[in-house]
């Protein structure tokens, strides 16, 4: 859900520019999958699936519509990873009864409650919100740009539907009087008697 409403008010320009949305949902569902777990619930997350179909109506080209089916396989193999399995607990008693050896199986015992996760050291969290509020930015642009020429185009559009409507009632005369060099050129011919 949060990457799919990060990108919604981009889908209008989707067609414009797929590479850099494709490029802006996958950032941000590999942010999704990675957040640390104490910030979310992993089942939570995991559970709050894209909608790929919205997405998948805004891309108009082949070669995007490929690229998304490839970030959805990608996204949806991450999610599948990263899903917690259910193990049954290690019944230790039962172990050290079944190996005949219950010294070793303590010593393993011991070993693992006393094992702690390796903390990750590294910037990549910090390199891909870079990069993500750089796509961002250049998605921005993108938007601006196209807002800026949308307007342009609607007021040239505007000017040729009024040019259009006066054809019906402008008369020669009229044209003649707005064009000072096409009424000179005409008189010019009339009076050399080319009328063809």
């Amino acid at each position: 859900r949060w990457v799919h409403s990060a990108i919604l008010p981009y889908l209008p320009y989707l067609h414009r520019n797929p590479n850099i949305m494709l490029r802006i949902a996958g950032l941000n569902a590999v942010r999704q999958a990675f957040r640390p777990v104490a910030t979310r619930s992993f089942s939570t997350a995991v559970s709050k699936e894209l909608d790929w179909n919205a997405i998948s109506a805004a891309v108009e080209t082949d070669a995007g519509r490929s690229e998304l089916m490839s970030l959805k396989s990608i996204y949806m193999d991450i999610v599948d990873k990263a899903k917690p399995k259910n193990v049954a607990p290690i019944d230790w008693a039962a172990l050290k009864a079944e190996t005949g050896n219950p010294e070793l199986v303590s010593q393993f015992e011991t070993t693992l409650k006393g094992m702690k996760p390796a903390k990750f050291e590294g910037d990549i969290v910090q390199q891909a919100q870079a990069s993500f509020a750089a796509l961002i930015k250049e998605a921005e642009a993108h938007v601006a740009e196209s807002n800026a020429r949308i307007a342009e185009l609607e007021v040239e559009l505007a000017k040729v539907r009024a040019e259009k409507d006066a054809l019906n009632t402008t008369t020669i005369e009229e044209i003649l009087e707005g064009d000072a060099a096409l009424k000179e050129e005409v008189q010019e011919e009339v009076r050399q008697g080319k009328w063809f």
